[in-house]
């Protein structure tokens, strides 16, 4: 065999492992965008499910604050003194509505330091925790991290697990400013009903 001969095959030899090395490659960067892109997705759903949250809180709040303000008119226009009954159902009535407000502040309540595992370039809490980094600290363990894919899904993951503990806790809050206010409503009724009745005797 001809030393011109030996030199293409081994060329043609490098030339395969090279178009093989790059499909390798780029079937491996495919895969890590896409299960990048993935976790985002997520991660955005998370997000979407805390915003529900916080606006039917938003929303309970502002209806506890308006039965607040027509639970007042109803007892002051009242008769004097009032009846036992009138008074306590204006009573439960308006504690109903305080309850209702205060388990929408928790909702709304916002966290601002996240727990020690969950810290990382990614987290959102960690857009405040970042400042014991200092500026190029966190641009460091950022720039890191875009370095790594496998680092970032991991860090997106651990985001995910918590955003959604996040979110569970805000729906329990939001779940039970809720059950609170339809209380409160069906209480301001009968505190109405009670302060319009005619027979009504202290």
């Amino acid at each position: 065999m001809s030393t011109e001969m030996t030199f293409r095959m081994r060329f043609l030899t490098i030339v395969r492992s090279v178009a093989d090395d790059t499909r390798n490659f780029a079937h491996r960067a495919t895969g890590h965008r896409e299960a990048i892109e993935s976790a985002w997705r997520t991660l955005e759903l998370v997000h979407a499910q805390i915003r529900h949250a916080e606006t039917k809180a938003i929303t309970t709040l502002a209806a506890a604050g308006v039965l607040g303000q027509v639970l007042f008119s109803v007892v002051r226009a009242g008769r004097e003194p009032h009846h036992v009954v009138l008074a306590t159902s204006a009573a439960i009535c308006t504690f109903l509505v305080i309850t209702a407000a205060l388990f929408a502040i928790c909702v709304l309540w916002p966290r601002l330091s996240p727990p020690a595992a969950s810290i990382g370039p990614l987290h959102d809490g960690q857009t405040t925790g970042a400042v014991s980094l200092g500026r190029d600290g966190y641009t460091e363990a950022l720039v890191a991290l875009s370095r790594d894919p496998e680092r970032i899904v991991d860090n997106l993951a651990a985001q995910v697990w918590e955003n959604a503990r996040v979110a569970r806790r805000k729906y329990r809050y939001a779940n039970l400013a809720v059950g609170n206010l339809l209380a409160a409503v069906f209480t301001l009724g009968a505190t109405v009903a009670l302060a319009a009745h005619p027979g009504l005797e202290p």
